[in-house]
């Protein structure tokens, strides 16, 4: 009985170390960007927009809540953005740069994807976030164009 109890209790330890341990929630701040503008121009945002995107530095904060909801929240000067989903449901999103979509989200370790679907002429792209120490690399997929941004965790 003594065991039963004791193994019980060390496996809710461990559970509770490891829900600790997970790198993905944080708030991170970007400190660099590359190709963005070749990113927004693959999906037709005019240039002064672009103009106005490439000078935003913004903060991502991430959160998971004890029910398993994630909450991805995009902060800048201009616009803030939040979206919230549970991983492999489908929801419906419209992204900053003005595009409805079906989006599914992933996850692989520290690899949080985001699965974005186009419909009615719309592009399809990809959105990957990897952790790694207290980096965040985050890809931006859409056609042939990677956009890749980096972000460094604040807190």
């Amino acid at each position: 009985m003594k065991s039963v109890v004791l193994s019980l209790a060390l496996c809710s330890c461990i559970l509770a170390i490891e829900a600790q341990r997970d790198p993905l929630p944080g708030t991170y701040r970007m400190v660099s960007s590359d190709r963005f503008d070749d990113y927004l121009q693959a999906l037709g945002v005019n240039g002064l927009v672009r103009s106005i995107a490439a000078g935003i530095v913004p903060t991502n904060v991430i959160e998971i809540d004890s029910s398993g909801r994630y909450t991805v929240r995009t902060l800048t000067p201009l616009r803030n953005s939040e979206i919230s989903f549970r991983l492999q449901q489908p929801f419906v999103e419209n992204t900053s740069d003005g595009r409805k979509v079906t989006t599914v989200a992933t996850r692989s370790g520290n690899v949080l994807t985001l699965n974005q679907r186009g419909s009615g002429g719309q592009k399809s792209t990809t959105i990957v976030r990897e952790i790694n120490g207290d980096t965040m690399i985050n890809r931006l997929i859409v056609d042939n164009v990677t956009s890749v941004r980096v972000f460094k965790r604040i807190n």
